[in-house]
């Protein structure tokens, strides 16, 4: 019975992810505005607080096209998958996003990459194309909360480990 109500659903999905091939805009008329767009935040800051990541990318305008996106933050030594953002052409800006991330190698400064995500958009339902290139936000400032600890490199090692397939 669960098999048979499953099957359609994945079925559907599939389709879904299906129909999405071919709708990655990497047209490069695009690529300056939205990297424009990207490097047009006023006040970048990631805070990292032993439990979680937050992003706060002050005041980002919403985008000249639309884009699904997975976040990563790139440290000097490893780079971390944070959470996804659907952002809209047109649309209200981006605010803050938080996300969990109990081991964090604080930099003073990270980078902060959005990686198209055809899986989120997806999911979205009305998002019919999106931009389909990286786009990397350089040197963000890391604030760490006065409760957590800065990692050592041999705690990093241990904690890469403790966090590695």
């Amino acid at each position: 019975m669960v098999i048979s109500v499953l099957l359609p659903c994945f079925g559907i999905l599939l389709a879904a992810l299906l129909l999405w091939k071919g709708r990655l805009i990497s047209d490069p008329r695009w690529r300056e505005p939205m990297k424009t767009w990207i490097t047009s935040v006023t006040c970048p800051g990631l805070y990292w607080d032993k439990q979680s990541m937050t992003l706060n990318p002050g005041w980002l305008a919403s985008p000249p096209l639309d884009g699904s996106f997975e976040i990563y933050v790139k440290t000097s030594r490893r780079e971390y998958k944070g959470s996804e953002i659907d952002v809209y052409a047109g649309k209200d800006p981006v605010t803050a996003i938080t996300w969990s991330m109990p081991v964090f190698d604080s930099d003073e400064h990270a980078d902060v990459i959005l990686r198209p995500s055809v899986h989120s958009a997806v999911g979205t339902l009305d998002m019919t194309q999106i931009w389909g290139e990286e786009l990397v936000l350089h040197n963000v400032p890391v604030s760490r909360m006065a409760w957590a600890p800065s990692l050592s490199s041999s705690a990093t090692t241990q904690a890469d480990q403790a966090t590695s397939p």
